[in-house]
């Protein structure tokens, strides 16, 4: 079932399912318990 996903990207037209998937990857990689000890060290937390 879709709603056991986080995501759903259309394979219809690569280039633009490419995209969205980079975005995905982008957002992945600023989610909060990924960089909160990194923001935590630069304000002195």
């Amino acid at each position: 079932m879709m709603s056991n996903y986080d995501y759903a990207v259309v394979n219809d037209k690569i280039p633009n399912a490419v995209k969205k998937i980079e975005g995905i990857i982008r957002s992945e990689h600023l989610r909060v318990p990924r960089v909160i000890d990194k923001y935590k060290k630069i304000i002195g937390e």
